[in-house]
């Protein structure tokens, strides 16, 4: 009997322990044969924020769900205005905010795409220049308008003079004021233009390849900025490309090396740092 409540007691227990095991969480996924990508970024992201390989592969799904659909250009430790620490990660067009937590992650940022603000800023203006269109015209036909009847009237007084026999001229009893003209005004647009924080200084472009390009802007003293080159390769990991931080003018300079192999062309450069982004391109020969 004692031996039976004691095989009860050990199948009991061992089968409360398998219980908690299944059901602690596991992050498996199989992004690996879905993005091509997928072993670059998260081999950058266990090198560059010391994560398990578990603790990447979550942050890769992480991503994906907020719109990751380019391999990282960038993946680089920053502080915000409130000294705290995150990473920032540069793909394609967007830039992600990812903050940690003893190791897991903790919270995903995803910025605004500038180039969406520049749209939705640009709609106000457009239909202000409409406005302005539509008062223009109907100014131009009131005058026109104006214009007409003053000649119609002045042709009518002129018969009527010819028919009428003269008669002689009467005393003036009172004099008629003339009653100014209003100007019409077109209302003055609104100034909807955002420019940028960031400016761009100067670019070796055109260059050759296998030559040292260099670009330089101007942005806030203090703000750590990051640079993004892409070439019809993929995005370029040469040595000088890393986040830096705006000296006390706010200027920061990149050099680089142009790859041998690259090929001739217009390539994208992207500029983020302080909430704001700068594109433009730089050519090889």
């Amino acid at each position: 009997m004692k031996r039976f409540i004691l095989l009860t007691l050990i199948g009991f227990i061992m089968f409360s322990g398998f219980g908690c095991a299944q059901s602690k969480e596991v992050f498996n996924s199989d992004y690996s044969k879905k993005y091509d990508f997928y072993d670059k970024a998260v081999s950058l992201f266990q090198s560059s924020a010391k994560i398990t390989s578990e603790e990447a592969d979550r942050l890769f799904g992480l991503l994906i769900e907020k719109g990751m659909a380019e391999e990282p250009a960038s993946f680089c430790r920053m502080t915000d205005k409130n000294k705290e620490s995150y990473y920032s990660l540069t793909s394609g067009f967007d830039v992600y905010k990812v903050y940690f937590k003893e190791g897991s992650v903790e919270n995903i940022i995803k910025q605004t795409n500038i180039s969406d603000e520049q749209i939705k800023n640009s709609e106000p203006e457009v239909a202000i220049n409409d406005e302005n269109k539509e008062a223009e015209n109907d100014a131009s036909e009131n005058i026109s308008s104006d214009s007409n009847n003053s000649q119609e009237k002045a042709d009518t007084a002129k018969e009527t003079e010819e028919i009428k026999p003269k008669t002689p001229d009467s005393p003036k009893t009172s004099e008629t004021a003339e009653t100014p003209k209003e100007s019409v005004k077109s209302p003055e647009p609104e100034n909807t233009n955002n420019k940028s924080s960031i400016t761009l200084i100067s670019l070796t472009s055109p260059i050759a390849c296998g030559k040292t390009a260099s670009l330089k802007i101007k942005g806030i003293p203090g703000t750590t900025y990051t640079i993004s080159v892409f070439y019809s390769s993929g995005a370029s990991k040469a040595n000088g490309l890393e986040a830096k931080t705006a000296d006390s003018d706010g200027f920061v300079t990149w050099t680089w090396k142009i790859g041998a192999k690259t090929k001739a062309g217009n390539h994208r450069v992207v500029i983020s740092g302080g909430n704001d982004k700068l594109e433009t391109k730089i050519e090889t020969t």
